[in-house]
């Protein structure tokens, strides 16, 4: 009985070197240095100029973006959706909620609008 628990633990151990020394090799096949393009693509720098893309033409598409920036299609993806929260509707990107986009609208308008508010209220108010 005794031989045959250990048969079997041997058995046993041989399948999991074999699928331990397969799992270290994959991971270093997945770390090899890609030449052509960076290997963190969603870097500040690139998340920077992906905002600043979408803040001049909100109707720009990824494959302007990938050609501009060098990146995967799926980098700049990710980016959009997952880095700035923003998704496609109707041919244009809008925020998920109301971020980095809204905030640059009501910079870029929201002084004059405050002014007119208060002259308004300033000729109506008695």
């Amino acid at each position: 009985m005794d031989k045959n628990i250990k048969h079997f633990s041997t058995n046993f151990v041989l399948p999991t070197k074999f699928l331990m020394l397969s799992l270290k090799m994959l991971e270093k096949a997945y770390d090899l240095f890609c030449f052509s393009r960076s290997s963190t693509s969603s870097t500040d720098g690139n998340v920077d100029k992906v905002k600043e893309m979408v803040m001049e033409n909100r109707h720009s598409s990824l494959k302007e973006m990938t050609q501009d920036l060098d990146i995967s299609h799926e980098s700049v993806r990710i980016i959009l959706v997952d880095v700035l929260d923003t998704r496609r509707v109707a041919v244009r990107f809008v925020p998920k909620e109301l971020n980095f986009l809204q905030k640059e609208h009501r910079n870029r308008f929201g002084e004059s609008d405050r002014q007119k508010f208060f002259l308004l209220c300033w000729y109506t108010c008695p």
